[in-house]
């Protein structure tokens, strides 16, 4: 992981004169040589972001699954295919469901059959009550049942207060203040017994207790039976709702998987005639247009970082692709390995331009030049005809961008330093003196025949992420190279109206890993010293070899 930066400068002139320190006659070799270039201050937007590398995976994958068991009957889809949302993708046979549903139909009618039954009970035990009631009222009294039920009950209750009280009064020793207070609670309750003793002594007498007693129990035997039937009626009808749920139940099971959205099927578990469980993972489908990406962040840059954050992911197997992506989850819980701290990041890309690729490939086409009729590219050619380059170096730069070890250069953008020159740096990696098939990210090019109209991302792709972690815009800029510390304080060299270079202490806030902005002392338009130490070189007479630096810099 690494921090970077991104800079856009409006209407960005890199006006610096580059300045050869040449010691040594022509042919010898010389030592390191210092180039010194005038930067002309001004204004642009300034990114500063850390980068981190990491493998895209789909972040949209569901497990599809059978609701119920079963036996499969059939799987329509194959791993790798692209579904639409409600698409059926394999089913369950229905024979299972149909015998099971037979069933529950014949239990639900049964089950209705028994609460007409015994609805036809409760009107003979209503007319048994009835007769018993008047039964009751036929021994000659002048109670009726009802009254007779409220003295026994009152006779009973009073039984049982008495005997209650007569036992806490017994806790306490004879005479102590406790048995004496209970004393008389204990006559109120004997007094309470004995008048309902009297009330219902009073009520049966001059009648035949037997046959009261019996028409009392008829009484309530018909009340018993009464409430029985309507408890079976009440329970007839709770089997009847629960088949009816059942039934219903059974009617709904889904006994096949759709797609829940559009994607492609990532793998089939299944095939026709497996028996299946509930909840048996029969496919796993998968949005191909949903990605993300992990990374790791270490203990330094992580507080930098927040959930729902810009960011962006390039493609490394497709220079030029930058997808717009944003953090999705921060790891809350370190990884270390070998004493280094980490933390898991998450970015997800918010948006796949769909006429993004076609865009790039016909812009790589329009700045290819046509191999087959051996011309060179305008600005190619201008830089031949200058003497930048020699033809041969062309020749070999062409070869080189068709075979995709170097990326074709930006549209509107130059072969190397400023416009119509080049530079052996920058867009196209370090030609012909650097390492072949790298450019500046250290990422290979590519051909249009590595990035087809079709072109579409894969789970696993090599990817770069980087996430903004602070932004200014249409601030003052000057190359990094061109600022010096000393006792707590910056400075550059400006170039005054003399045209003589003269130190200046400068106020700077946000950098990258080429420029910084500049709050103040120094003005837009003014122009800076950069200084820069090159490799050791052999000086030529003419232009051939090594590495060119034309016209003005580009840091």
């Amino acid at each position: 992981m690494k921090r970077t930066g991104k800079f856009t400068l409006a209407a960005l002139l890199l006006a610096g004169i580059s300045i050869l320190s040449l010691s040594c006659a022509p042919g010898e070799d010389t030592g390191s040589t210092t180039e010194t270039e005038l930067f002309e201050v001004q204004r642009g937007d300034l990114t500063v972001d850390i980068t981190a590398v990491g493998n895209l995976a789909l972040s949209l994958t569901e497990n599809l699954a059978f609701e119920i068991p079963g036996t499969v009957s059939e799987v329509l889809v194959e791993e790798g295919d692209t579904v639409e949302e409600g698409q059926v993708l394999a089913s369950l046979d229905t024979s299972e469901q149909e015998k099971r549903l037979e069933t529950l139909e014949s239990q639900l009618a049964a089950a209705e059959k028994q609460v007409t039954t015994k609805q036809r009970d409760i009107p003979q035990a209503e007319i048994n009550l009835a007769n018993a009631e008047i039964a009751l009222e036929e021994t000659n009294t002048t109670y009726s049942a009802d009254d007779y039920k409220v003295a026994l009950a009152d006779l009973d209750e009073a039984a049982r207060n008495l005997a209650d009280t007569v036992r806490k009064m017994d806790r306490y020793p004879t005479g102590t203040p406790g048995y004496i207070a209970y004393q008389d609670i204990v006559r109120q309750a004997q007094a309470r017994l004995t008048t309902a003793e009297n009330k219902y002594e009073s009520m049966i007498s001059g009648f035949d207790t037997k046959e009261v007693d019996i028409k009392r129990l008829q009484l309530e035997i018909a009340i018993g039976k009464l409430e029985d039937a309507q408890v079976a009626v009440e329970d007839a009808g709770t089997a009847v709702r629960d088949a009816e749920a059942e039934l219903r139940e059974v009617k709904n099971e889904n006994l096949i998987i759709t797609a829940p959205f559009s994607g492609f099927i990532s793998s089939v578990n299944v095939k026709g005639g497996d028996v299946v469980k509930k909840g048996t993972i029969a496919l796993e489908l998968a949005d191909p247009t949903r990605f993300e990406a992990d990374i790791f962040i270490n203990e330094m840059d992580i507080f930098q970082i927040r959930t729902g954050g810009p960011a962006s992911i390039q493609v490394d197997a497709a220079q030029g692709i930058t997808l717009a992506a944003r953090v999705t989850h921060i790891s809350p819980t370190a990884t270390i390995q070998q004493g280094v701290v980490t933390y898991k990041v998450r970015v997800e890309i918010q948006s796949m331009d769909p006429e993004m690729m076609t865009q790039l490939q016909e812009r790589r086409r329009s700045i290819l030049p046509d191999l087959a009729t051996g011309e060179l590219p305008d600005r190619l050619q201008q830089a031949v005809d200058a003497g930048r380059i020699t033809e041969e170096q062309a020749e070999q730069m062409m070869e080189r961008i068709a075979s995709g070890d170097i990326p074709s250069p930006p549209e509107g953008g130059e072969f190397g330093g400023a416009p119509g020159g080049f530079s052996g740096r920058g867009d196209f990696g370090d030609f012909p003196g650097g390492t072949p098939g790298e450019s500046q990210g250290g990422q290979r090019g590519f051909t249009p025949s590595m990035m087809t109209s079709d072109f579409q991302l894969r789970e696993g792709l090599s990817v770069t992420v980087s996430i903004v972690v602070d932004e200014r815009a249409g601030v003052l800029l000057v190359p990094n190279t061109a600022i010096t510390s000393q006792a707590g304080q910056n400075y550059i060299q400006v170039i005054s109206s003399e045209g003589t270079a003269e130190p200046r202490v400068i106020e700077t806030g946000i950098s990258d890993w080429q420029y910084t902005e500049v709050i103040s002392g120094v003005s837009e338009g003014e122009e800076v010293v950069i200084t820069r130490n090159s490799a050791p070189t052999s000086t030529t007479t003419g232009p051939s070899g090594g590495g060119f630096i034309f016209g003005r810099g580009r840091p």
